[in-house]
């Protein structure tokens, strides 16, 4: 009998165990759509890119890519939200949430037309290129590698826009605590009411 009752507990802490994995998050990227257009959201370094990650589809000396950047307006999404050129640690925030999953410079396969992330069907940047221009003079970033690098102002990259856009509303998430403590007393349950039967029985 205490086998058997062993045994209904080891099973009740596995199904316990299954109910808490789903909020373990993998990445901090959402999804936002604003009138119409798709951007993507770091709540690591609450930035909001354009998902399109060549919208501009030109390279520019680093002057012309802060201008450009600084005059962008686009969804509706004007200069007084703060577009801007991102800094070396925003573009090391996204490259390394973006899958593959891996430290700057683990990897060197996210350079390409689509870099895709999470488990949504259109979770992913477009248009990916090589070099991007930092916010910072003759400072560029490699998103092949992931590092930060050092490049004459004159050299043409591309440029990738980011605003100061507040963050999506998410529905607030169930604390793992309450799921864990609701299949315990589930699982509890289910074994009194079998007592019960067994002993009309």
């Amino acid at each position: 009998m205490k086998v058997k009752n062993f045994s209904k507990l080891s099973k009740i802490a596995g199904w316990v165990l299954l109910a808490s994995a789903p909020f373990q998050v993998q990445a901090d990227l959402i999804d936002e759509n604003i009138n119409g257009f798709n951007f993507v959201y770091d709540s690591v370094t609450n930035t909001t890119w354009t998902q399109n990650a060549n919208y501009s589809a030109q390279s520019y000396t680093w002057q012309d890519a802060n201008s450009w950047a600084a005059n962008l307006s686009f969804a509706g999404v004007d200069t007084a939200t703060g577009w801007q050129l991102p800094n070396s640690t925003q573009l090391t925030s996204l490259y390394t949430q973006l899958e593959p999953y891996g430290a700057p410079g683990s990897t060197s396969n996210k350079y390409g037309s689509t870099v895709s992330f999470g488990a949504g069907a259109n979770d992913f940047v477009a248009n990916v290129q090589l070099y991007y221009w930092t916010n910072t003079s003759a400072t560029d970033f490699n998103f092949a590698y992931g590092y930060q690098g050092s490049a004459p102002n004159s050299n043409l990259y591309s440029a990738w826009a980011v605003a100061d856009i507040p963050a999506p509303v998410s529905p607030v998430p169930v604390p793992a605590a309450f799921w864990l403590f609701g299949s315990a007393m589930a699982g509890f349950s289910a074994i009194t009411f079998r007592r019960k039967d067994a002993q009309a029985a």
